[in-house]
């Protein structure tokens, strides 16, 4: 009895996920699958994107490219059937980032005025430091902020289909209060680009400070997910936490110097 030629059923795209990161290029396979239930690897197929100008493909080797970020399928074509693979092209935000800002704008309210940060710390234009330790895990980012020396209370985010992202972060010391809201975005590997409100709050303070601000630039120095980070103590925690004989306003002044100092930022690269 002769045994059927097996015929081929269906193609399988092979990657090592559902993404590809921006500056990371991928080379994908592909397996054929036939009716008596084998398979074996894919030679001589076609490849091809269906959203090339999200990702494009190397026709011949497979070779995927994140152009920008957003959603696209890739295939590849061999004795006249097709496989394919949805994925989504994502930036990379895991790392250790640092860089600066420049102060756009800053508006002050009840006793925040007789403090005035807006003149002596938040000047127009005046660019000071900040820090970034940030994971990634598909669309969801999380980490901490660093202001100066000032470092948040961890925190989560989801990335947006256009790969811009949205950080809700704290900086808690004694009873002031400093909320973040950064919105971020990388459209060019290894560049971050976006801006942030600062809102300084105090229970011993009527009114508000509100500082909004643009970054300048971005160096991302380590691409390691998660980095041991040390505390560089500055005078904000030791004042602030126990300060009861020096008056309030000083202790938040102190806060303020290790927020707007330009001084390198909280998060530290250790040493393996």
């Amino acid at each position: 009895m002769t045994t059927p030629t097996p015929t081929l059923t269906s193609i399988t795209v092979n990657s090592t996920g559902a993404q590809v990161l921006l500056g990371s290029p991928e080379t994908f396979t592909a397996t054929a699958n036939f009716s008596n239930g084998t398979n074996e690897p894919v030679t001589g197929g076609v490849w091809g994107s269906e959203q090339p100008s999200i990702a494009s493909v190397d026709s011949a080797t497979g070779r995927v490219t994140g152009l920008v970020a957003g959603a696209a399928t890739i295939f590849v074509t061999s004795q006249g059937l097709r496989g394919t693979k949805p994925i989504n092209v994502r930036p990379n935000y895991a790392g250790t980032w640092i860089g600066t800002y420049g102060v756009a704008t800053c508006t002050q309210s009840g006793s925040w005025t007789t403090l005035d940060f807006c003149t002596t710390n938040f000047t127009i234009a005046r660019e000071l430091p900040y820090g970034l330790l940030l994971a990634q895990l598909n669309a969801g980012v999380n980490g901490q902020t660093a202001l100066g020396q000032l470092i948040s209370t961890p925190f989560s985010a989801t990335m947006a289909t256009n790969g811009s992202v949205t950080l809700n972060a704290t900086v808690l010391s004694g009873t002031l209060t400093i909320a973040q809201v950064w919105n971020l975005n990388i459209t060019e590997a290894g560049k971050i680009t976006g801006n942030m409100t600062q809102t300084w709050t105090d229970p011993s303070f009527t009114g508000q400070l509100v500082v909004t601000a643009n970054l300048l630039t971005s160096v991302l120095q380590s691409n390691v997910a998660m980095q041991r980070q040390a505390f560089v103590p500055g005078p904000a925690d030791e004042t602030f936490a126990h300060a009861p004989g020096r008056a309030l306003a000083a202790a938040v002044q102190a806060i303020s110097d290790a927020c707007c100092s330009p001084r390198s930022n909280g998060f530290v690269k250790t040493r393996r």
